[in-house]
């Protein structure tokens, strides 16, 4: 669960529960944890990993008894309380809760629901996991999360899928007296559909703005091989188009909010539908009844270029469209139609140069090691990742996401029920399997392909989403699965952390750009030095565009001078800048610097570059208190320094985010003492 946004059952639920005209409360039990952990996200996380270790005592450990017993005195008086399983994972914890609920509140009715409880339990293939099952539970006929505990009269009841509302029985067994309109999620009409007021909203972790969730459709046009929506979700419906932005206005007026993530499998589904909705969402905007700060993101289908998908472009920000994520998954159009997902790397491409024209921002979720990928196929991964290079670049890729690991075979998705035409082999966890056609990709060779997939993106700059938090669930599966592990792929042989073989293969050439802003009535110069050539600029009064390259090795520090020197005839004219900054009004102002595209004008030249004066007893005595190393004053020599085994744009990611950058080294310290435990 994220502390960066709302889910959006609750909102659904509490509405569902107060038209019937009961109170409804909200705990959010991952957000609370995190309040426990006193906001420290490496407490916060090693706690969300424990809860989910069956291995792990709750008794012993003082936050986690803080955390469960705060939310024991919010349920204390409950009649009925409703546990949201969010996937397999939580299962653990989640009967940890129930049995704390049953205890405390042994008269509430219990229902269990979300995709987790239609899960079998996790791990099950673990003998230590069933053994325990079978001390705690009488029947275990079923391991079914839901089913399980239904059968042990653990609880009242289940969602048996997630088609299913068993809810609005359970309101009128224990409030005969009191009806109201039965919940439709298929139409949603009904006067009340989301009630957001349940959230405490001001306690999560929001990058920038507040957004609330919403959904316009439920199920998925698509059947990709790997994934389990049809499952739930076999038919795929929409909202009416006129009643969702009635529910949007709504929401805005209620909350003061207007950024929102559609929660749909796939936003544009339905491209006729879509084309309407955009339609009447710009249209709602230009008449002032949406306001102009109603943004909105959301899953979204790459598809081969059309007619059609280009008046789609045309509307996608005028009706707010902000950020759309899009499944690509691998740059092999071999593999990518063996998932069943009809687009090729040329369709994307020509996807986000129309969002780059437009100023919609996408974020690409990959993983690699499908069954079937060969090393050839991967390598198609990483080639596409320079190709994306320029999208990053200019803002358009907001995030690639890698997940926490490669392929994971879930149960009931197309790719199980066909294993047998590949010779694939399900084994004790879902993130470990073996393919007869393709015996070299083991867990530890997914593991490699999956840093260094990593390691490659930041390469070429295209920034990672939840990457530190990713590598910490890696960290988890190893830590818990120890035993599981060494039996089913036996040790490590190799470091799957060793990306630099890799990464120094790659000399790319960095371009960079500058405008040289020379307010002095005399001609200045620029002269650029590398390890292997030297640039000159003459640069006279206006704008002087220079332009030149370099080569920085990987395996090589590297260093580039940029040297300015004025005619020997000008003299500082000293002024200061608003914030007391010095600058000689006949001086020179650096301006629009790009390398590869990437503008770093306001972010990463400051950190970046060193600045030496020639002769700095001409400066003020107190210059150096503010200084803006674009500022140009007298002759002077800025250095950039770019160490070896790093690539030119991690390393300017590491001086932008120095926090985001310490965080990382320290999961990877962590991640490369998981792995020493499975090696010889």
């Amino acid at each position: 669960m994220s502390l960066e946004e709302l889910t959006l059952s609750p909102a659904i639920l509490a509405a569902q529960v107060e038209n019937k005209g009961h109170y409804f409360k909200y705990i959010d039990t991952n957000l609370h944890l995190y309040q426990v952990c006193d906001k420290d996200k490496n407490t916060y996380h090693k706690k969300s990993n424990d809860i989910m270790n069956y291995k792990f005592n709750p008794e012993n450990d003082l936050v986690i008894k803080k955390w469960t017993s705060d939310i024991s005195k919010s349920i204390r008086d409950s009649d009925l309380l409703m546990i949201n399983v969010f996937s397999f994972l939580s299962h653990f914890c989640a009967l940890y809760f129930i049995e704390l609920c049953r205890n405390i509140n042994p008269t509430a009715q219990i229902l269990v629901g979300g995709i987790g409880a239609q899960k079998e339990f996790y791990n099950n293939a673990n003998k230590e996991i069933m053994n325990l099952l079978a001390e705690k539970f009488d029947n275990t006929s079923s391991i079914n999360f839901g089913e399980l505990l239904f059968n042990n009269n653990y609880i009242t009841d289940w969602q048996k899928d997630s088609g299913s509302d068993i809810l609005d029985q359970y309101l009128v067994n224990l409030y005969p007296e009191k009806t109201g309109d039965t919940f439709n999620i298929e139409n949603l009409s009904n006067k009340k559909e989301f009630d957001f007021s349940v959230y405490n909203i001001e306690e999560y972790e929001w990058k920038k703005h507040k957004s609330l969730p919403i959904l316009s459709s439920y199920g998925c046009v698509r059947k990709c091989s790997f994934c389990d929506v049809l499952i739930y979700f076999p038919k795929y419906k929409f909202i009416d188009n006129d009643i969702l932005i009635n529910n949007i206005i709504d929401i805005i007026d209620e909350t003061n909010i207007s950024k929102f993530i559609f929660m749909d499998s796939l936003i544009n589904g339905g491209l006729k539908i879509f084309e309407e909705l955009l339609t009447k969402l710009a249209n709602k905007k230009k008449s002032g009844e949406i306001p102009e700060t109603f943004t909105w993101s959301s899953t979204y289908i790459c598809r081969p270029p059309s007619i059609q998908l280009s008046r789609i472009h045309k509307l996608l920000k005028p009706a707010g469209a902000d950020n759309l994520v899009i499944g690509v998954e691998t740059g092999s159009d071999r593999i990518r139609y063996e998932m069943n997902k009809k687009h090729t790397n040329e369709d994307l491409l020509n996807e986000l140069s129309a969002f780059s024209n437009e100023g919609v921002k996408a974020n690409l979720l990959f993983f690699p090691a499908w069954p079937t990928e060969t090393i050839e196929d991967f390598s198609e991964t990483l080639n596409l990742y320079k190709n994306l290079e320029k999208y990053g670049h200019d803002g358009t890729i907001d995030g690639i996401n890698l997940g926490s690991g490669g392929f994971a075979l879930i149960d009931g998705t197309p790719i199980d029920k066909n294993k047998e035409e590949i010779g694939l082999e399900a084994g004790p966890t879902e993130f470990l399997w073996r393919c007869e056609q393709n015996m070299d990709l083991t867990y530890w060779e997914t593991l490699r392909r999956r840093i260094l997939a990593s390691e490659t993106a930041m390469y070429y700059g295209l920034p990672l989403t939840d990457e530190a938090n990713y590598r910490r669930t890696i960290i988890n599966n190893l830590e818990t699965n120890i035993d599981i592990i060494l039996n089913y792929v036996g040790n490590l042989l190799f470091d799957p952390m060793d990306v630099e073989k890799y990464l120094s293969t790659l000399h790319d050439v960095y371009q960079v750009s500058i405008d040289v802003v020379n307010s002095d009535q005399y001609t200045s110069s620029v002269q650029i030095n590398t390890d292997s050539e030297t640039f000159y600029f003459n640069c006279e009064p206006g704008i002087t565009p220079i332009n030149f390259s370099f080569t920085k090795p990987f395996g090589c520090d590297f260093q580039l001078d940029i040297q300015i020197k004025f005619d020997s005839r000008n003299e500082c004219i000293w002024s200061n800048h608003p914030n007391g900054e010095y600058y000689s009004e006949n001086g020179i102002y650096l301006d629009n610097i790009f390398i590869n595209e990437k503008n770093i004008t306001l972010d990463g030249f400051e950190q970046l570059s060193k600045q030496n004066f020639c002769n700095s007893a001409k400066l003020p005595l107190d210059f150096y208190e503010i200084v803006n190393k674009r500022c140009i004053p007298i002759n002077s020599t800025i250095t950039w320094n770019f160490p070896k085994n790093k690539g030119v744009f991690k390393f300017l990611w590491e001086l932008i985010n120095p926090e985001l950058a310490k965080e990382l080294e320290y999961v990877n310290i962590n991640l490369k003492n998981a792995f020493e435990k499975f090696k010889l």
